[in-house]
């Protein structure tokens, strides 16, 4: 491990007070009410309440779209249990992965409060990625951002699509692809600002061609395809917040990918013991199941390549 890595202290995890201090939107109130609605949802799980004060800052601040968003985050998640449960930094599954892939914030917010992300994949061997694992550790990544900062202003992610092959795509499931984006568009308790797709390829533009009937009309606003070099990145995120590898001033992706690594590492026991999942039993009226969540996936598993 990278000694500027090693020296990094982890985040702190912000109590509500910390929350409130920064931002006077958040109210006690607001949270109490919402606790004592979920006391009333048997289904839902008990959460605390710097988790509620994400949902809140997603919604800017309206109780009802943050129920909504409540509902529909821990339903999903319960439903999708191949992202979201057993979620173990530690486990085989999950080590196999970890070269494999690339994704974690940047040490620095842009200039509007926004963190900033990269994904990449770093295998060019597509019978070694699990893309199912992937996308588990991906959002575990983003779970333990949302504890350390609840109420950022926003997210941006840099989808960097170097290395991307046709035989990687012959590897994805659909029904994965199809549960993620109903969480991310659904469900998700942070402000997704902007997604930045670089180093595109036909493959590239095939795979959005593929996934497009997934997205939904505020997502595909928001997804901007640089077919020009990485330097194009500079117009929208600045230089000086980004990593080597991008031809920024900061750490690069390996560092930052280490130090989230760690951070799991550390939090490993928080993981193992809250998942957050809905009880289906304890709903009141009929439960839900995946078919009505996710719609008929039996006809697809994995996307047909010509």
């Amino acid at each position: 491990m990278d000694t500027i890595t090693e020296s990094r202290p982890f985040a702190p995890i912000p109590t509500l007070d910390d929350l409130m201090k920064d931002n006077p939107k958040l109210r006690k109130e607001d949270i109490d009410y919402l606790q004592s609605w979920m006391s009333k949802q048997p289904h839902l799980p008990k959460i605390p309440d710097e988790l509620l004060a994400s949902f809140l800052h997603t919604n800017y601040y309206s109780l009802e779209r943050a129920k909504n968003t409540i509902e529909n985050h821990f339903t999903i998640r319960t439903h999708a249990p191949e992202l979201f449960t057993d979620r173990d930094i530690l486990a085989p599954e999950a080590q196999k992965q970890l070269p494999l892939v690339q994704g974690a914030k940047f040490r620095k917010k842009d200039p509007e409060g926004n963190l900033v992300w990269a994904i990449r994949l770093m295998s060019g061997d597509a019978s070694k990625v699990d893309f199912d694992a992937c996308f588990k550790l991906g959002l575990m990544i983003l779970d333990q951002t949302i504890r350390e900062d609840p109420t950022c202003s926003g997210h941006i992610l840099i989808a960097d699509a170097k290395g991307t092959t046709m035989a990687h795509v012959a590897v994805l499931k659909l029904t994965t692809i199809k549960r993620f984006f109903k969480y991310v568009q659904e469900g998700l308790n942070v402000r997704l600002t902007a997604v930045h797709v670089i180093n595109v390829s036909p493959v590239v533009d095939y795979v959005l061609q593929m996934f497009k009937p997934f997205f939904n009309k505020e997502l595909m606003d928001k997804i901007h395809v640089h077919p020009g070099p990485v330097s194009e990145l500079y117009k929208v995120v600045p230089q000086s917040i980004l990593p080597k590898d991008y031809g920024g001033d900061l750490d690069d992706m390996k560092e930052i990918y280490d130090y989230a690594v760690r951070s799991l590492e550390k939090h490993r026991q928080w993981f193992l013991d809250n998942e957050f999942l809905v009880d289906e039993k304890k709903r009141r009226g009929r439960s839900k199941n995946a078919t009505e969540i996710f719609g008929i996936e039996g006809s697809f598993k994995k996307l047909e390549i010509d």
